[in-house]
């Protein structure tokens, strides 16, 4: 059996592994025990922190194969605890059929002390998921699930007020935990609330962290324990918007799609999930904390995804929930922030490979082959040039010719805004992209507009005019897809692009009815 506390103070004068002297005890739990102890081999015998397993087996056979899991274990936690948001693994060792860790020693508060303190305004929920997000792709990267995240087990630093994640003690499962094992098979099987449905189960994924770095979030914004989140009767997805009625619609669709019920409707790892809380607009995405020299984060592997499950979730000219006078006004359409993924936006003609392969054939067919072979791709070159709408959603290419310039002028202006609703209300979003530019073409994404049945412009007041640009007072009219609505105000920059009007810009100003 494991040794208590009491056992380990009756042999101070023989340190743990010849090395730690146990000084105070920190915490207990069912899979052992954590001290605070002095490493005596070094000079001034700093404190760190000793963390006594139990394996919870008793036979020889089981104890070789907790032994076995222990040193797999350790291993990955040394690899992990080269982040700097993740405290280091000093040293492991087995003593009398007992397994300890030894750890650096994180000077700090526990996180579960802030959440106290809940709700938290906007800017302090986007600064912890980007501070926990970024320390946690980092560990799935190194193919590594956590399964225990929640408020006790980060830490806030002083001295930088950066969160550490802790508590990569997966061995203490290791006497419970099959040998052939996959990853995943890290961490302790997890805390209610913050567990989703497949871990219950017994079938963690990565996705299943970013659900509890959803739920935290959550808890921060709303000031509702976990268990108290009740799913929605008609879709099962958690109901908490009710709670949070003047946050940016853009973070709670990220924070909606961290915590799907189905982990394939999650963003995939928390590297994505990060890649969507940095495409939020530049007003929210400035309180997310720069890395600085932290250990650069290789890409996980993971099976491919299609576009349509990135996970980059801003958009232009999206609804956005009024602000509180405490809060943000944030703007919806603007610069796309890091990790924005643009090749969704890209068209693709077919002009670079039809001359690559015009290249290559030169060398081998006849001069007069070679003619026709250049041709035929300056004729293809030219007709994918001449096309103002290269999709008409069903894959097919269409070419036409350019529409002569025309005046800028409020009607002409309009026309363009209310044909962009148009076309996504009828989700033709190659058509819609055609009538952007600019940044608002970058952060164009279909799929956000996709909850929608229908949006629409109206009641549009010019506020200033210049021949090169109009700029709007308006009001979006938002349909979601269960019938409810949403109303607010907005703002519309329109100006000429190669002579056609484009929305270039768009603010939200005020709700005007709330959904």
């Amino acid at each position: 059996m494991a040794p208590n506390f009491r056992r380990s103070q009756n042999r101070s004068d023989q340190p743990l592994g010849g090395r730690y002297k146990i000084v105070d005890k920190l915490g207990e739990g069912g899979f052992g025990q954590t001290f605070k102890a002095q490493d005596l081999h070094l000079p001034g015998h700093p404190l760190c922190v000793v963390k006594q397993l139990n394996p919870q087996v008793e036979d020889a056979e089981g104890l070789q194969i907790a032994r076995r899991l222990f040193d797999t274990e350790a291993n990955v936690l040394y690899q992990v605890g080269s982040h700097p948001q993740i405290p280091h693994l000093l040293a492991h060792f087995e003593e009398n059929n007992e397994f300890y860790l030894a750890q650096e020693l994180i000077d700090g508060h526990s996180m579960a002390d802030e959440f106290e303190t809940v709700p938290w305004d906007v800017p302090k929920v986007i600064s912890f998921l980007g501070d926990v997000l970024d320390t946690l792709a980092f560990v799935h990267a190194n193919r590594v699930i956590h399964r225990d995240l929640k408020p006790s087990n980060l830490i806030r630093r002083q001295q930088d007020n950066r969160i550490v994640v802790i508590d990569f003690g997966a061995v203490k499962q290791a006497g419970t935990q099959p040998a052939g094992s996959a990853i995943g098979h890290t961490i302790s099987i997890g805390t209610q609330g913050y567990m989703p449905s497949e871990q219950l189960a017994g079938q963690p994924h990565f996705s299943s962290d970013v659900y509890a770095v959803g739920i935290l979030a959550i808890q921060a914004l709303t000031g509702q324990p976990p268990k108290q989140l009740m799913p929605h009767p008609q879709t099962g997805e958690l109901d908490w918007h009710a709670h949070v009625p003047h946050i940016p619609l853009e973070l709670i669709t990220v924070l909606d799609k961290m915590v799907r019920y189905d982990f394939r409707a999650r963003y995939i790892s928390a590297k994505e999930a990060l890649v969507a809380l940095k495409a939020l607009p530049p007003a929210l995405v400035q309180y997310i904390s720069a890395p600085g020299s932290m250990t650069p984060v290789a890409p996980p592997v993971r099976p491919s995804v299609s576009p349509s499950a990135s996970s980059s979730v801003s958009s232009s000219v999206s609804p956005a929930a009024a602000p509180n006078p405490t809060e943000l006004t944030v703007p919806a359409m603007s610069a796309s922030g890091p990790g924005t993924d643009k090749s969704a936006m890209a068209t693709d003609v077919v002009s670079k490979p039809a001359h690559s392969a015009a290249g290559s054939t030169s060398r081998k067919l006849p001069a007069i082959l070679i003619g026709l072979v250049i041709l035929g791709a300056g004729l293809l070159i030219g007709r994918a040039c001449t096309s103002a709408v290269p999709n008409n959603g069903n894959g097919t290419v269409v070419t036409q010719t350019p529409a002569p310039p025309i005046d800028l002028t409020p009607d002409t202006a309009q026309t363009a805004l209310t044909t962009f609703y148009e076309h996504l209300s009828n989700q033709s979003w190659e058509q819609a992209l055609a009538q952007t530019s600019g940044t608002v073409a970058q952060q164009f994404n279909p799929d956000f507009f996709r909850q929608f049945q229908r949006v629409s412009v109206e009641n549009l007041q010019v506020q200033t005019q210049t021949p090169e640009s109009i700029e709007f007072l308006g009001q979006n009219t938002y349909t979601y897809n269960d019938g409810s609505i949403q109303t607010e105000e907005r703002t519309f920059t329109v100006q000429l692009v190669d002579g056609q009007p484009r929305i270039v810009d768009s603010a939200f100003v005020r709700v005007m009815k709330h959904r």
